[in-house]
């Protein structure tokens, strides 16, 4: 019987520490999915959005890339695409001109990430770049990277298809792209309508002004100076 005893809580330990390493890894995995805007950003694009204080959110800005510098390669050029992206959507709102050169730096970052890990959000992040480029740069620039970017994208999709940003920009992708671009208006409307349901404000806000639903928009930040992104 001693002998019995023993095997079985070997056999309970290996049990236990089996079920541990399956916790483990499956939260990982889930990890790859992302509910926050922007990850660690999340916070402060609820400020930006809720109040516009440009000046504060620059300032903030500045003084997490003082604290990133000494991150692993892999994190400082994720985090800097990201600064980088939430830096060209501000200079987007309040119309000045530094937007594009914000998403060229994005856009570099997230290659030099993406060549280090490929993961749903290094993929996100070059996706985004290029996407957002597509309104800055020529004609050539958006068929010479159509198909790349989306590639980008639905590779993101792929490894994490929870990940609300992810999903935004195929949402809004279809939404706007001409049919032959491989664009369903449909189809963008229900995705981006379906990310709603999360009931994140920053989410909810640009959706709400992207479909024309300004009420909407109001109801969640009724002091914002974004209200009609369309208009910006």
């Amino acid at each position: 019987m001693g002998k019995y005893n023993t095997n079985m809580v070997r056999f309970k330990y290996i049990l236990s520490f089996i079920i541990i390493f399956v916790l483990m890894a499956t939260t990982g995995i889930q990890a790859e999915s992302d509910y926050r805007y922007r990850r660690d950003l999340d916070e402060l694009a609820r400020e930006f959005y809720s109040t516009g204080n440009v000046e504060e959110i620059k300032a903030e800005l500045d003084l997490m890339e003082e604290n990133i510098s000494d991150k692993s390669d892999l994190e400082y050029n994720i985090e800097m695409a990201e600064l980088e992206l939430f830096r060209a959507e501000v200079a987007e709102r309040i119309g000045n001109n530094q937007a594009e050169n914000h998403l060229e730096n994005a856009l570099e970052f997230a290659e030099r990430a993406v060549e280090l890990e490929d993961n749903a959000l290094t993929n996100r992040l070059i996706a985004e770049a290029y996407i957002h480029l597509f309104n800055y740069k020529s004609a050539f620039f958006a068929i010479r990277n159509g198909n790349r970017a989306l590639g980008y994208l639905e590779r993101s999709l792929e490894l994490a298809p929870d990940d609300l940003l992810a999903r935004f920009l195929e949402g809004n992708y279809l939404l706007n792209a001409p049919s032959i671009g491989g664009g369903d208006s449909d189809k963008g409307r229900e995705i981006l309508l379906e990310i709603t349901e999360e009931e994140h404000h920053v989410f909810n806000f640009i959706i709400y002004n992207i479909l024309e639903k300004e009420a909407k928009a109001a109801e969640i930040y009724p002091e914002s100076p974004w209200l009609d992104l369309n208009s910006q």
